[in-house]
């Protein structure tokens, strides 16, 4: 059976992109499995290749970094080129008709691949993330590419502006979507919250840290758990977690719980009362948001595009739906990189469980309604086998 469709994922750490992915495999019939007949060129974290399922091939393939001054730029842009013919190898060996790419390094290489090595194969790319830069790639990988699916609608927004008009026709939004299940529980206080997310600067742990300590003594009876890994090729991302640790270690902070990354997010949400996203710069989407959602969680989150639309999206909703009663707006939204201000929400949410129920007891419904996995695969599986 000739190949048809191969996914260039690096899967270095867990983020949304490869959570996505892997929702996405897993929620494939052995039909849609055969018909779409995929191998993943990556994955090569433990917690990736763990969820891989079975009837799902998968081969190592290293995709160099790119991070570094002048100097290393200009050696990884070179070894990246050089990737990319090997890439072209290895689909010729596949016989793949398809590609699709779902991280900024995976759209570089295949952009070469067009590029350079002339592989004239169909090219879908799936964004993320607004850190592909600067705008001339993408607006090379607009005009090389055959499908460009944004993950959000603030994502395609963005897209619009960075691609030329003439590839808009090109864009397709398919939105992450979750499993979701019946008899959801939805919580009626909060005393355990979690941070679930890569151990990075950006994603703003240290400031979940601070407002655990600004809580240590106030509410001494929350408790904080801090879930994610560092990411072994990136050093800032293992000095922020060096960081983050000797905060919590100096401040001597009992309630806060820091561990490492997890196979399953939602098994792990499920264990705790609230989530709390704490982006410092803006995000496409904002998977883990729904995630807790959906599984009946009150959600903070610092108000970055992103998670911000989701909320809000969600208050709409409730206010015209479910829940006219709703207090003020843009409660769960809290300002960016202010610990004080995380603490302050946190303790309010925690001082009035009445509130609590008022944003949960719907919740999963609402995710179901606009964030179906089922949706989500049903749209992807239509660009890919068209």
């Amino acid at each position: 059976m000739k190949r048809k469709t191969v996914f260039l994922d690096q899967g270095e750490f867990m983020g949304g992109a490869e959570h996505f992915l892997l929702d996405f495999f897993n929620g494939l019939s052995p039909t849609e499995v055969r018909r779409l007949n995929p191998l993943i060129l990556g994955g090569e974290c433990d917690l990736y290749r763990a969820r891989i399922p079975e009837n799902i091939e998968r081969k190592s393939f290293e995709l160099p970094a790119v991070k570094g001054g002048k100097a290393s730029k200009v050696l990884a842009f070179l070894k990246l080129i050089k990737t990319a013919k090997k890439l072209k190898t290895e689909l010729k060996e596949q016989q793949t008709t398809q590609l699709f790419t779902n991280t900024p390094r995976a759209h570089l290489v295949a952009l070469l691949l067009k590029k350079f090595w002339g592989w004239n194969g169909t090219w879908v790319v799936m964004m993320h993330d607004f850190t592909t830069r600067p705008p001339q790639i993408i607006q090379q990988i607009g005009a090389r590419a055959d499908v460009v699916i944004a993950n959000s609608m603030p994502t395609r927004s963005w897209l619009r502006q960075q691609l030329d008009s003439k590839h808009h026709e090109k864009l397709r939004l398919i939105e992450n979507g979750v499993e979701t299940v019946s008899g959801v529980i939805p919580v009626s206080q909060v005393m355990s919250l979690i941070n679930l997310s890569r151990l990075d600067e950006r994603k703003g742990q240290l400031y979940f840290a601070e407002a655990a300590d600004l809580l240590q003594d106030r509410n001494p009876d929350l408790k904080f758990c801090l879930v994610g890994d560092s990411v072994a090729s990136d050093q800032s991302t293992i000095d922020y977690e060096a960081k983050v640790r000797a905060f919590s270690k100096d401040r001597q902070l009992e309630n806060l719980d820091i561990r490492p990354g997890v196979k399953n997010p939602l098994e792990t949400i499920e264990k705790y009362d609230a989530l709390v996203f704490t982006p410092t710069e803006p995000e496409t989407f904002g998977r883990v948001v729904i995630e807790a959602l959906s599984r009946g969680k009150l959600v903070l989150a610092f108000a970055q595009t992103g998670p911000k639309e989701i909320l809000q999206h969600y208050e709409r909703w409730l206010l015209k739906n479910k829940q006219p009663e709703l207090p003020e707006s843009d409660l769960l939204l809290v300002e960016p990189n202010n610990a004080m201000s995380l603490a302050e929400r946190m303790a309010y949410f925690a001082d009035n469980p009445n509130l609590v129920s008022l944003y949960t007891a719907h919740a999963a419904e609402f995710v179901a309604q606009n964030y179906s996995l089922e949706e989500t695969k049903k749209r992807l599986l239509e660009v890919l086998l068209k």
